[in-house]
Parts: structure tokens; C-alpha cells; sequence
């Protein structure tokens, strides 16, 4: 892993929330669909997208819509994601 992700690795493997919101955003969802599936209040979602958003682990896909927009993970996102579930191998 690259030097600089380690502090980000950190951070996401501290929390429950972060990773599970970074895990869910491999795919383009909205927040709604966080909170659906995570059944985490939807202040705690916002807090957490705008935490990894800061960090550089998503992005906004819609940024210029008000509501209903979505995010995904990063490169950097997916890098930390792979470094703390590596993908599975099928034989």
C-alpha cells in the first residue's frame, strides 16, 4: 500500500459506519440507499459521505443536483476498500 493511504486505512478501519458506507458506495448509490441498507439515521449517513468525501475516498457523481444525488468510491476509496476486504478468488 501506498504510504499516504495508511492514514486513510486507519481511518476507515476504525469506524463501522465509514467502512460500511465506503463498502456500499463501490457502486453509484445515493444516500437514501446508504441509509436503506445500512439502517444508519440519515444524519450519520451525511456526516460519514461528507467525512470520506473530504478524505478523498468519494465522490459526488451529481453535484449540481439538490436532492437525490449520488456518490461512489474513489480509486483511493477502492484501494483502501481492497486493502481491507481483499476481493474474494473464485476457483
Amino acid at each position: 500500500m501506498k504510504p499516504n493511504l495508511w492514514s486513510e486505512f486507519s481511518v476507515v478501519k476504525r469506524s463501522k459506519e465509514r467502512f460500511a458506507v465506503l463498502r456500499l458506495l463501490r457502486e453509484p448509490k445515493t444516500p437514501t440507499d446508504v441509509k436503506r441498507e445500512t439502517r444508519m439515521h440519515m444524519s450519520n449517513v451525511s456526516r460519514t459521505i461528507k467525512g470520506l468525501a473530504k478524505r478523498g475516498l468519494v465522490r459526488c457523481l451529481t453535484p449540481n443536483e439538490k436532492r437525490g444525488r449520488y456518490y461512489l468510491a474513489t480509486k483511493k476509496g477502492r484501494e483502501v476498500l481492497d486493502k481491507l476486504e481483499p476481493p474474494k478468488k473464485v476457483f
